[in-house]
Protein backbone atom coordinates (compact mmCIF):
# COMPACT_ATOMS: atom_id res chain seq x y z
CA UNK A 1 0.00 0.00 0.00
CA UNK A 2 2.78 2.40 0.77
CA UNK A 3 4.61 2.29 -2.30
CA UNK A 4 1.75 2.09 -4.57
CA UNK A 5 1.08 5.49 -2.88
CA UNK A 6 4.65 6.51 -3.68
CA UNK A 7 4.76 5.22 -6.98
CA UNK A 8 1.76 7.99 -8.15
CA UNK A 9 4.06 10.56 -7.37
CA UNK A 10 5.38 12.49 -10.16
CA UNK A 11 8.62 12.55 -8.96
CA UNK A 12 9.14 9.09 -8.41
CA UNK A 13 12.09 7.79 -10.41
CA UNK A 14 12.33 4.25 -8.69
CA UNK A 15 12.27 2.04 -5.28
CA UNK A 16 14.95 -0.62 -3.69
CA UNK A 17 13.70 -3.12 -0.97
CA UNK A 18 16.13 -2.90 1.77
CA UNK A 19 17.01 -6.45 1.87
CA UNK A 20 17.86 -7.32 5.87
CA UNK A 21 21.61 -8.31 6.44
CA UNK A 22 22.96 -7.95 2.64
CA UNK A 23 26.35 -6.63 2.56
CA UNK A 24 24.93 -3.87 0.67
CA UNK A 25 21.75 -3.02 2.81
CA UNK A 26 21.35 0.40 4.94
CA UNK A 27 21.43 -0.81 8.34
CA UNK A 28 20.73 1.57 11.49
CA UNK A 29 21.61 0.72 14.91
CA UNK A 30 18.53 0.78 17.31
CA UNK A 31 18.14 -0.15 20.65
CA UNK A 32 19.10 0.70 24.13
CA UNK A 33 23.14 -0.57 25.14
CA UNK A 34 24.86 -2.35 22.34
CA UNK A 35 22.62 -1.42 19.31
CA UNK A 36 21.10 -3.84 17.11
CA UNK A 37 20.74 -3.60 13.07
CA UNK A 38 17.58 -2.09 11.97
CA UNK A 39 16.77 -2.80 8.04
CA UNK A 40 14.26 -0.02 7.16
CA UNK A 41 12.09 -1.68 4.48
CA UNK A 42 12.25 0.38 1.22
CA UNK A 43 14.43 3.17 -0.04
CA UNK A 44 12.66 5.48 -2.74
CA UNK A 45 14.30 7.60 -5.14
CA UNK A 46 12.34 10.79 -6.15
CA UNK A 47 13.85 13.67 -8.81
CA UNK A 48 14.06 16.96 -7.47
CA UNK A 49 15.40 18.94 -10.60
CA UNK A 50 18.68 17.54 -11.64
CA UNK A 51 19.24 15.59 -8.42
CA UNK A 52 17.97 12.64 -7.10
CA UNK A 53 16.43 12.34 -3.10
CA UNK A 54 16.36 9.24 -1.56
CA UNK A 55 13.70 8.40 1.09
CA UNK A 56 13.83 6.42 3.73
CA UNK A 57 10.39 4.48 4.72
CA UNK A 58 9.50 1.66 6.96
CA UNK A 59 6.31 0.95 7.24
CA UNK A 60 6.30 -1.31 10.68
CA UNK A 61 3.29 -2.61 12.97
CA UNK A 62 3.61 -0.19 16.09
CA UNK A 63 2.19 -3.14 17.97
CA UNK A 64 5.28 -5.09 17.94
CA UNK A 65 6.89 -5.29 20.90
CA UNK A 66 10.19 -3.58 19.01
CA UNK A 67 8.32 -0.55 17.56
CA UNK A 68 9.28 1.72 20.22
CA UNK A 69 12.74 0.97 19.69
CA UNK A 70 13.89 0.79 16.25
CA UNK A 71 11.05 4.43 15.78
CA UNK A 72 13.70 6.27 18.48
CA UNK A 73 16.62 4.39 15.84
CA UNK A 74 15.59 5.58 12.96
CA UNK A 75 15.17 9.14 14.47
CA UNK A 76 18.45 9.34 15.91
CA UNK A 77 19.63 8.38 12.46
CA UNK A 78 17.49 11.05 10.48
CA UNK A 79 19.47 13.40 13.58
CA UNK A 80 22.68 11.90 12.55
CA UNK A 81 22.16 11.86 8.99
CA UNK A 82 18.96 13.27 7.64
CA UNK A 83 20.85 15.76 5.79
CA UNK A 84 22.08 13.07 3.51
CA UNK A 85 18.22 12.38 2.53
CA UNK A 86 15.37 13.08 1.53
CA UNK A 87 12.01 12.00 3.44
CA UNK A 88 13.12 9.93 6.29
CA UNK A 89 9.40 8.18 7.98
CA UNK A 90 7.95 5.76 10.00
CA UNK A 91 4.78 4.42 8.94
CA UNK A 92 1.49 2.35 9.69
CA UNK A 93 -1.20 1.56 8.26
CA UNK A 94 -4.65 1.84 10.55
CA UNK A 95 -7.98 0.58 8.62
CA UNK A 96 -6.58 1.09 5.00
CA UNK A 97 -4.83 4.64 5.95
CA UNK A 98 -1.61 5.49 6.05
CA UNK A 99 0.15 7.36 8.91
CA UNK A 100 3.71 8.96 8.68
CA UNK A 101 5.79 10.09 11.72
CA UNK A 102 8.04 12.30 9.43
CA UNK A 103 11.34 11.63 11.29
CA UNK A 104 13.11 14.71 9.10
CA UNK A 105 11.17 17.47 10.87
CA UNK A 106 13.27 18.21 14.01
CA UNK A 107 9.89 18.62 16.14
CA UNK A 108 8.24 14.62 15.41
CA UNK A 109 11.90 13.42 15.57
CA UNK A 110 12.54 14.93 18.88
CA UNK A 111 9.26 13.97 20.51
CA UNK A 112 10.21 10.49 18.22
CA UNK A 113 13.25 10.35 20.18
CA UNK A 114 11.71 10.88 23.64
CA UNK A 115 8.98 7.90 23.63
CA UNK A 116 8.71 5.41 26.27
CA UNK A 117 6.30 2.72 25.11
CA UNK A 118 3.66 1.70 22.35
CA UNK A 119 0.97 3.60 23.75
CA UNK A 120 3.07 7.20 23.62
CA UNK A 121 3.86 5.72 20.04
CA UNK A 122 0.46 5.55 19.11
CA UNK A 123 -0.38 8.60 20.44
CA UNK A 124 2.10 10.72 18.10
CA UNK A 125 0.69 9.11 15.54
CA UNK A 126 -2.15 10.42 16.19
CA UNK A 127 -0.93 13.86 16.92
CA UNK A 128 1.49 13.91 13.81
CA UNK A 129 0.57 11.06 11.58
Amino acid sequence: MVLREEMKGKSFAGWLRNIPKKHWALCVPCGQGQAKPMYPDMLVFRREGSKVKIDILDPHDDSRVDAVEKAAGLADFARKHGASFGRIEIIRIVKGKIERLRLHQEFVREKVLKVTDSKHLAELYGQHG
